[in-house]
């Protein structure tokens, strides 16, 4: 009896990263399976926070998106604070938030706080905003990346 020959069912991706910062995304991944791009990761740093945005593609067309926005929440620091001058990073709360939005054959759009779901209410604004930043990200790789080694 011959042996099977086993064919390769997963092709290899590759990880490439745009060498400067994406202008709505900050460091920029793209992950890429037979050069075609199935994913995109960004995280976006600031000062007392941060945000990520994972993109994921099929056929070329964006299919789902992960935004997580994780800052301090000045608003309420000030309130229980109002004659501190300087921000004390101790004593400072933070909202974190994770937006999931699909575009397949049913969309939708749900915000969660912490793991805890509390809506499921589309955002047309920042749906828009977020598949403009995964645009603008495609196009900063598609103009130059470079492979990730390991």
């Amino acid at each position: 009896m011959e042996p099977l020959h086993v064919k390769e069912v997963a092709p290899t991706t590759q990880k490439y990263f745009y060498p400067a910062m994406s202008y709505c995304g900050g460091a920029l991944y793209g992950i890429y399976r037979k050069k075609e791009l199935i994913r995109i990761e960004s995280t976006f740093g600031a000062e007392l926070g941060y945000s990520t945005q994972n993109v994921e593609f099929k056929n070329g067309k964006i299919v789902g998106i992960h935004y997580r926005e994780h800052y301090a929440d000045y608003d309420k620091y000030r309130e229980k604070y109002p004659n501190l001058g300087v921000i004390d990073p101790a004593k400072v709360t933070y909202s974190d938030t994770l937006y999931i939005l699909s575009f397949g054959k049913e969309k939708s759009f749900k915000t969660y706080a912490g793991k805890r779901l509390i809506s499921t209410k589309t955002n047309e604004e920042l749906t828009n905003r977020l598949l403009k930043c995964a645009e603008t990200m495609q196009q900063e790789l598609n103009s130059e990346k470079q492979l990730v080694k390991d």
